[in-house]
C-alpha cells in the first residue's frame, strides 16, 4: 500500500472515536427534539379535547335547561304537586288511602274513568321527573358529560324538591328495592341549605343524614 493511502487510512481511524462522539450527540439532539415536539403535539391535543368538552358540556347543559323548561315538564311537575301537597298534610293517611288506590289504578292497561286516567298520569309524570335529574347525575358521573357546576345548578331548580318529596315514594311503593343510591348520591350535589330540608321529605327509611360535596 502507498504512503498516502496509509495516511488517509490512518487519519480516518484515529478520527472514528470523534466521530462516533459526534453521531451520538447529532443522535441524542435529534431524539430531544422529536420528544418535545411530541409533548407539544400531546399537549395541543389536550388542550384541544379540553375545550371540546367544555363545549359539549355547556350545549349539554342549555339542554337540560330547556328540557325543564318545557311544557311536558311543566305539566308533570303540576301533576306531581297535588299528591305532595296532600303527603305533607297528612303522611300517615296518605300511605294508607292515597297511596295503595294509586298503585292498584295505575296497572290498569285501558283505564276508563277520571280517577284511573289520573292514576296513569301521575305515573308518567313520575318517570319523567325521576329520568331527568337521574339523568343529570349519570351525565356527570360517567365522563363528566356536564361538569359538577351545571348538576349543581339543576338541583337548585323546584322540581328536586317533588324529586325527593314524591317520585322516591312513588318508586319504593312500586319497587322496594329501587335505586335509593342515585337517591342519596344526588343529595351530595345540592345546596347545603337544602339538604336538611330535602332528607326530611324523603320515606323514613331514607332519613338519614348525608354527605355533601
Amino acid at each position: 500500500m502507498c504512503e498516502g493511502a496509509e495516511k488517509i487510512l490512518t487519519g480516518i481511524w484515529e478520527a472514528l472515536p470523534v466521530l462516533s462522539v459526534l453521531f451520538a450527540g447529532v443522535a441524542a439532539v435529534a431524539a430531544c427534539l422529536a420528544a418535545r415536539a411530541t409533548k407539544r403535539a400531546a399537549e395541543a391535543t389536550e388542550k384541544t379535547t379540553a375545550a371540546t368538552k367544555k363545549v359539549v358540556q355547556g350545549r349539554l347543559f342549555v339542554e337540560l335547561l330547556r328540557d325543564y323548561s318545557s311544557e311536558d315538564m311543566r305539566q308533570a311537575l303540576q301533576l306531581l304537586s297535588d299528591p305532595m301537597e296532600t303527603r305533607i298534610k297528612d303522611e300517615k293517611l296518605w300511605s294508607a288511602n292515597w297511596l295503595p288506590k294509586w298503585l292498584t289504578q295505575r296497572k290498569y292497561v285501558h283505564t276508563r274513568g277520571d280517577y284511573i286516567t289520573h292514576a296513569k298520569q301521575v305515573d308518567r309524570a313520575r318517570r319523567r321527573v325521576s329520568h331527568y335529574f337521574q339523568n343529570a347525575l349519570q351525565f356527570y358521573l360517567k365522563n363528566e358529560i356536564i361538569d359538577q357546576h351545571s348538576l349543581r345548578t339543576i338541583c337548585t331548580l323546584d322540581g328536586i324538591r317533588l324529586f325527593y318529596g314524591i317520585v322516591e315514594w312513588l318508586e319504593q311503593a312500586i319497587n322496594p328495592k329501587y335505586d335509593y343510591e342515585a337517591f342519596d348520591r344526588l343529595l351530595e350535589f345540592c345546596d347545603k341549605d337544602d339538604v336538611k330540608e330535602l332528607i326530611a321529605s324523603r320515606p323514613p327509611e331514607r332519613r338519614q343524614p348525608q354527605k355533601t360535596n
